[in-house]
């Protein structure tokens, strides 16, 4: 599930120096298998320019022998220099397994941007991760705004090439459920267009 692609839809993206926080819940069934390549189950990600790989991800990962099942939250910056990689690591997946959990997400959507994210297991109010982080890169060049991408995307580990083919990365057939997602801004960018 995603934001729409077109200018009109431009409220519900990131655009240049808005700042945007995004809530919603998500559930996790209980022996979820990651895969040790991309398993995103939330994704930024920039609308033209470069837009590769996501700016932000939540992403479940484990050991290529299936051990270390655990959430990650990963930037890539513009380039190279600018990208932080893995900011939050070892988030066990136990702990989100077969619970609803609250995600809430804040974001200044610039070079030299902020991003906060917080996620509660709402059974028991626990907070699984609060952390913020300044000077961190939530932009791509030549970008037109920044979607919000909700959803399992993940790697099959090879080419299928035929309906016989069969994942190598250990993954199987997977449900997320998903509820009440909420988008709220400030200093709203009412015409947003391509920046450097």
């Amino acid at each position: 599930m995603k934001t729409q692609t077109t200018a009109a839809w431009y409220k519900l993206n990131g655009n240049w120096d808005e700042w945007q926080r995004l809530e919603w819940k998500f559930r996790i069934p209980k022996d979820f298998r990651p895969s040790t390549s991309f398993c995103h189950i939330h994704q930024l990600k920039a609308q033209e320019g470069n837009n590769g790989s996501p700016l932000i991800t939540i992403t479940p990962r484990c050991n290529s022998n299936g051990n270390n099942r655990r959430v990650q939250v990963i930037h890539t910056g513009d380039i190279s220099a600018t990208t932080k990689g893995t900011i939050i690591d070892n988030l066990p997946l136990s702990d989100f397994e077969d619970e609803w959990i609250q995600v809430e997400t804040e974001m200044h959507f610039t070079h030299d941007g902020a991003f906060r994210i917080k996620m509660t297991r709402i059974s028991d109010s626990k907070v699984l991760v609060d952390k913020a982080f300044t000077n961190i890169d939530l932009w791509r060049k030549g970008a037109i705004s920044i979607r919000n991408k909700f959803g399992i995307y993940r790697s099959f580990g090879r080419k299928m090439e035929s309906t016989d083919d069969r994942p190598t990365n250990g993954i199987k057939d997977e449900t997320l459920q998903l509820a009440d997602f909420k988008v709220y801004e400030k200093n709203t960018n009412p015409k947003p267009e391509s920046h450097d």
